[in-house]
């Protein structure tokens, strides 16, 4: 049987995940967290969720590390550059723009 529980806790920990982002953004106006807390909290919500049979815990394992990877190496390269993104510039210039960006961003997760 279908259970709405996992897809709501999922939703509350990515939700939460990208209100923290947005919180980030507007009070840095930086871009350098954008894919740790974005990526990041996908794995975030696969540990949380785990579920209690051994494939369902591989399998989050697994995600939680994929996206704890990506997020760890997207984070390394930006801070590398030390550059702003300018594919985001316009976008993420107005507090409605970051609005819309987490917005999104959470949606997707």
């Amino acid at each position: 049987p279908f259970s709405a529980s996992p897809l709501l806790g999922s939703g509350a920990v990515i939700g939460a995940g990208n209100a923290i982002g947005l919180g980030v953004s507007v009070a840095t106006n930086s871009h350098h967290h954008l894919d740790l807390i974005g990526t990041g909290v996908i794995g975030l919500s696969a540990i949380v969720l785990r579920g209690s049979e051994l494939r369902q815990r591989i399998s989050a394992g697994a995600l939680a590390a994929w996206s704890g990877k990506l997020a760890a190496f997207l984070f390394f390269r930006v801070c590398s550059t030390n550059k702003r993104d300018e594919r985001l510039e316009t976008t993420l210039s107005t507090p409605s723009g970051m609005i819309g960006f987490w917005s999104i961003s959470a949606m997707w997760g």
